[in-house]
């Protein structure tokens, strides 16, 4: 059995919280590392960023101009890309946005991104992937507590 985590991210104090369901917690903060790891986690976590919200591109040239779009934005202060009026995204099934953050490694946009650009046909059949269906299957167990009734 997997023991569960929650994990929270607060930017504007630079810190990064993890807590375990028995209670044990850490909590990591950017304040207390030195100039040149700083450097280093700044430049992976925008390519963390560039390349997860970049997934859903059809091919190399428009992920590239994704991310200088993306990029440009940050530099301008804005974190995500502020919807046009009345723009709605699919509505989406927890389990299957879940799946997709785990199986991708994708933050929560970038997987709502990526399935805002899926065709009906693709969006159907989505949940039905053989790297998507295990993983919808094992949350939706855990959820009603399966995973601690049986012990296999």
């Amino acid at each position: 059995m997997s023991a569960k985590m929650q994990y929270e991210v607060l930017a504007d104090t630079g810190e990064v919280r993890w807590r375990a369901e028995d209670g044990t917690e850490a909590v990591f903060t950017v304040r207390d590392l030195p100039e040149n790891i700083l450097r280093g986690l700044l430049a992976w976590g925008l390519h963390y960023i560039l390349r997860n919200r970049t997934g859903a591109a059809k091919n190399p040239a428009d992920r590239i101009a994704a991310a200088r779009e993306i990029y440009e934005r940050l530099r301008a202060g804005e974190w995500a890309k502020p919807r046009a009026t009345g723009e709605r995204k699919p509505r989406v099934s927890k389990y299957i946005l879940a799946a997709l953050i785990e199986v991708k490694g994708w933050d929560e946009e970038t997987a709502r991104d990526f399935i805002a650009g899926l065709t009906p046909e693709q969006r159907k059949a989505l949940p039905h992937h053989p790297k998507i269906a295990p993983v919808i299957a094992r949350l939706r167990a855990e959820e009603k507590g399966y995973d601690m009734v049986l012990d296999i």
